[in-house]
């Protein structure tokens, strides 16, 4: 089922992701709360789409910079 949202998020919308973010889901998709609910197998294709759909950014200078040739504007 996450797997189904992010494919209808993505085309519907733009996914921006920081690898501060993205290591905070992968970090908490691993937790053993949500292990009843999300398999190992699940996880690393919630992270695959994520990682394929989304527009990298860096926040370390406060600002994003887009990784991308997309502007900001």
């Amino acid at each position: 089922m996450p797997e189904r949202a992010l494919f209808l998020a993505r085309s519907h919308e733009t996914i921006c992701l920081s690898a501060a973010v993205a290591s905070e889901i992968r970090e908490v998709l691993a937790r053993p709360k949500f292990r009843k609910y999300v398999s190992d197998a699940s996880r690393d294709r919630i992270l695959d789409i994520l990682g394929a759909a989304a527009i990298a950014f860096s926040t370390s200078s406060g600002q994003p910079r887009w990784s991308s040739s997309q502007s900001s504007e």
